[in-house]
């Protein structure tokens, strides 16, 4: 005797496989546009379905861009939703390629917050910082979308267009350099009529 709600169980399976080999082979064949990339839930295996968001084309030289960063615009994230101040540090490893994330910031409370995570600098010109999270299947990745000659501000954001952020050495930035990134952003089909700036009360 058969279990028929078993079978009906592997041929669900059966088809979901099925479907993915499909998908990924039709990708792989070029008959779909690199638009598809742009989508959820494909663009959150960027850049497995192709996409029209391209980091920067200047290689990002990793001992130059570790330090202190001051996020000083940003679209809004969950994860910051209580975050006052925010300052990211790159500490970047011998190999070139690892880098430890410290995320600190203050809590409407008056506490600070500090994290700390390891991520990967990916693709031949090291523009995606990829990091992955615990129990998830995803990696998350961030894009470097433009840094100036200096490596004063940096520009990132996610294959999704969900987030932004707008980086800088100093905490106070002058509002022209910042409207000249956001319209970098625009190009690249991020929305940024939700910018949230950084405090005027922040310390530098």
């Amino acid at each position: 005797c058969f279990n028929k709600d078993l079978m009906k169980s592997n041929d669900i399976i059966a088809i979901v496989f099925i479907s993915l080999a499909a998908l990924i082979a039709i990708v792989g064949s070029g008959i779909f546009s690199s638009t598809i990339g742009d989508i959820q839930p494909f663009c959150r295996f960027y850049p497995t379905f192709g996409s029209s968001l391209n980091t920067t084309i200047t290689k990002i030289d990793p001992q130059s861009y570790s330090g202190k960063l001051y996020e000083v615009a940003r679209k809004p994230f969950s994860f910051e939703s209580k975050c006052i101040c925010p300052i990211v540090n790159y500490a970047i490893h011998s190999n070139n390629k690892t880098v430890d994330v410290t995320n600190e910031c203050l809590t409407p409370d008056g506490d600070q917050m500090k994290t700390t995570v390891v991520a990967n600098l990916l693709e031949k010109n090291n523009s995606i910082i990829g990091i992955s999270f615990e129990l998830s299947i995803f990696t998350g990745k961030y894009l470097i979308l433009d840094v100036d000659d200096e490596y004063k501000y940096a520009l990132i954001g996610d294959p999704c267009r969900s987030y932004l952020w707008i980086m800088s050495r100093t905490s106070k930035v002058d509002k022209l350099a910042i409207n000249v990134l956001l319209e970098k952003a625009k190009t690249l089909g991020y929305d940024t009529s939700d910018i949230l700036y950084r405090e005027n009360f922040c310390q530098g």
